[in-house]
């Protein structure tokens, strides 16, 4: 499907997400920026939804598969790991569980596969995408907190964990001193 993109110099392979500041409008992926992957732009898409010929537009590939762009930020990718966005904009990497994720490596990629100069090559992918394991959440599902959070403020989980501890202990020193007298 052809979608506007924020900036003119993206090309095929380059993993986009979602620009919050320009509706229905893409821009070039980059790692800890939050905002939501969308695909990649693909190099010969077998069907194409709206004007190919579009100006600042392109080819997003949201599913199949495609060739993404990568590199070894996160080690070597062999068949069947999960492409997640490196910090290089619109670059991918071999995923951790933690991170969201365009899909799956169809092929490897390793040392013999960069080019030398900007340590980027491609990988087949496979589009599938994924959120990453959100340890926050975990962790309030854990505490029994709700899932309001304080923008700018990370969550403590060993202050969470030490705060239930607390208040159980309060509880426990309550209910025994009733019994007492």
């Amino acid at each position: 499907e052809m979608f506007p993109v924020s900036n003119p110099t993206m090309t095929a392979g380059d993993i986009v997400s979602v620009d919050a500041g320009v509706p229905v409008s893409m821009k070039l992926a980059v790692a800890g920026d939050g905002a939501p992957l969308a695909g990649v732009i693909s190099t010969t898409p077998g069907q194409v939804l709206g004007d190919q010929n579009a100006t600042g537009e392109r080819p997003i590939a949201l599913s199949g598969r495609v060739p993404a762009k990568v590199n070894l930020e996160g080690g070597p990718i062999s068949i069947g790991d999960r492409i997640a966005v490196s910090s290089v904009p619109g670059v991918g990497k071999k995923a951790t569980p933690f991170d969201d994720s365009v899909g799956n490596a169809i092929d490897t990629f390793g040392e013999t596969s960069k080019d030398p100069l900007t340590g980027v090559g491609t990988v087949m992918v496979f589009l599938d995408l994924q959120k990453g394991i959100d340890t926050d959440a975990i962790g309030r599902k854990l505490l029994g907190i709700t899932a309001t959070s304080t923008p700018g403020i990370p969550f403590d989980f060993v202050g969470g964990m030490m705060d239930a501890i607390t208040g159980r202990l309060a509880a426990l020193s309550g209910a025994s001193s009733t019994t007492d007298g």
